[in-house]
């Protein structure tokens, strides 16, 4: 048996980086203040009883995209200093299911984070990971 091991990146160095990212965010809710007190009421014993509240999931608004992807490498522990987008697609979730959304992010970007950085290349980045998607290929 061999073993080969890839070394990680350490903080400083500059990467290429390309991944195929999920492009959905969950928008900020504004809520009138009396069902926002509805939402977080508690009972006697101090425990939440209010209803619960989610947001729909929405494609990132091509605008807003770079942005979105900055942080998105920000939160890997990356300092992008440049990024291209690809247009967005939908990669299939199986036939009876609507296809999730994805964008491909190409990025010279420098490690600010080497443990963060490590952790997003083992266990990808945001949503659809088990389709495929948030694998980070890398040149180094």
């Amino acid at each position: 048996r061999s073993s080969s091991t890839i070394a990680n990146p350490t903080v400083g160095e500059t990467v290429d980086i390309a991944v195929a990212h999920s492009c959905l965010k969950t928008p900020l809710v504004h809520l009138p203040q009396e069902l926002r007190d509805e939402l977080e009421r508690k009972g006697p014993d101090g425990k939440k009883v209010g209803k619960a509240y989610r947001s729909r999931a929405i494609l990132v608004p091509e605008a807003d995209r770079e942005a979105w992807a900055r942080r998105r490498l920000a939160a890997a522990g990356l300092d992008p200093a440049s990024i291209h987008l690809g247009s967005h697609r939908y990669i299939s979730l199986g036939s009876a299911r609507r296809g999730m959304p994805f964008v491909e992010i190409v990025a010279r970007a420098c490690v600010v984070d080497a443990e963060r950085f490590a952790a997003a290349r083992v266990n990808g980045l945001g949503k659809g990971r088990n389709y495929g998607l948030g694998l980070i290929q890398l040149n180094h």
